[in-house]
């Protein structure tokens, strides 16, 4: 790498933590000062804040959105014998909380415009088995959800929104969070709001649902008489942890807005470049630029060039699930891996830095340096 290559580090946590440090230390002091390690007042006001950005009646923290999955199955009955649908294409927690209540994932193939799930595609799909879709929303902008609650309709399936990626989104005038009858947030470190830890939360408007998370997240105990009604699990959220989230969701518009920005230097300098293909905002939504996923003929070689001038990137998602090595010792039938675009996108995308501490003059050097692999490609 020469004396003129930015390193450009593909997430931010490290600068935000510096930028912000002053005020993470105020808060876990206050938050261990207390004396209450889990499930302090931050917890609830956490819950309050998240409740009041999606519009919902219910919020309850857990350790992480995949727990939060999970519980969200269990809470609307779904287990052993049924079929859920799911995209192909995404992060391995789409699918294991519908392989740990007992249920069967079904992949559905992807749009190779958005990378979201093909709505057109489900009808055929279903089965007298399936009994609910998790609609994932990739990347940092949300599914057609009027579609998916159509089809849902038409099937009386249940819909679990996985908005993990999505914070901050919006499907109309819907924001992601909002939708079915449970929705899944999470506040990984990866993630628009990211945690220090793991971290995740479901919301919802059905008040039996939110009870019976309530009860999963702490080993089953009933909330009311105190006594262990139901076999649970323990994914409580740190009160320390949920006092910086409570900063943390008061910044969501202004580090989407530098995140929008990052991504408008992408877009206005990698448009017409070489054969790239860059993302694709469905009309009507709104993106949080979560991830800004580009598509190309050599991702392995511009992903090598640009590693050569220290530039990280990454690949989501070298897999489709349904390949995965433990989906196929399950020995779901040949049909369940038809998802041909899916495998293409696999083996075309490359994930580029985005984060709202990432300087403008490292975005440009971002883009200026694809220009170049292309340049150097052609020559």
């Amino acid at each position: 790498m020469s004396n003129s290559d930015v390193p450009v580090r593909f997430f931010g946590l490290d600068r935000q933590f510096a930028r912000y440090r002053d005020e993470f230390m105020a808060i876990t002091e206050q938050a261990l000062s207390a004396g209450n390690a889990l499930q302090g007042p931050a917890v609830a006001d956490f819950e309050a804040d998240i409740a009041a950005l999606t519009g919902r009646r219910h919020a309850v923290a857990v350790g992480s959105a995949t727990d939060a999955l999970a519980f969200a199955l269990m809470a609307t009955g779904i287990g052993a014998g049924d079929e859920v649908l799911v995209t192909a294409f995404s992060f391995f927690a789409s699918v294991s909380p519908i392989l740990r209540v007992g249920a069967s994932p079904r992949f559905i193939d992807i749009d190779p415009a958005t990378y979201q799930m093909d709505v057109a595609a489900l009808d055929r799909l279903v089965t007298p088995r399936t009994k609910a879709l998790l609609a994932v929303h990739m990347f940092g902008q949300t599914l057609d959800m009027k579609a998916v609650d159509a089809f849902a309709r038409r099937h009386d399936l249940i819909v679990i929104e996985d908005a993990a990626q999505a914070l901050g989104a919006m499907d109309g005038d819907r924001a992601a969070g909002s939708m079915g009858l449970a929705s899944c947030l999470s506040f990984d470190p990866t993630k628009v709001i990211g945690s220090f830890s793991s971290a995740g939360a479901l919301v919802t408007d059905d008040d039996a649902v939110a009870r019976t998370v309530r009860m999963l997240r702490y080993h089953g105990r009933d909330p009311d008489t105190r006594r262990y009604a139901m076999l649970g699990y323990n994914s409580q959220l740190s009160t320390e942890m949920a006092a910086q989230l409570r900063f943390k969701l008061a910044k969501l518009q202004d580090w989407q807005d530098a995140r929008r920005r990052v991504a408008n230097i992408y877009l206005d300098r990698l448009a017409g470049v070489g054969d790239v293909s860059l993302p694709t905002i469905r009309p009507g939504s709104s993106h949080n630029w979560h991830k800004f996923v580009l598509r190309c003929g050599d991702v392995s070689g511009l992903a090598g060039f640009l590693k050569q001038r220290g530039i990280e990137t990454m690949i989501h998602y070298p897999l489709v699930l349904c390949d995965e090595p433990v989906i196929k010792q399950i020995g779901l039938p040949p049909e369940a891996a038809d998802v041909p675009n899916a495998r293409i996108a696999t083996k075309s995308v490359v994930s580029l830095p985005i984060h709202s501490e990432l300087l403008e003059a490292e975005a440009v050097h971002v883009a200026d340096s694809v220009g170049r692999f292309f340049e150097f490609r052609s020559a």
